[in-house]
């Protein structure tokens, strides 16, 4: 499950970025 964990590690960055509003929105989905 090293999958699982490194999307959990990516979410939680994305979610860091996105807070400063510097990624996508973040509607709980990963960018096309």
């Amino acid at each position: 499950m090293e999958s699982g964990a490194h999307v959990d590690t990516v979410q939680a960055e994305l979610g860091d970025r996105n807070a400063e509003g510097q990624s996508w929105d973040g509607q709980g989905e990963m960018p096309a």
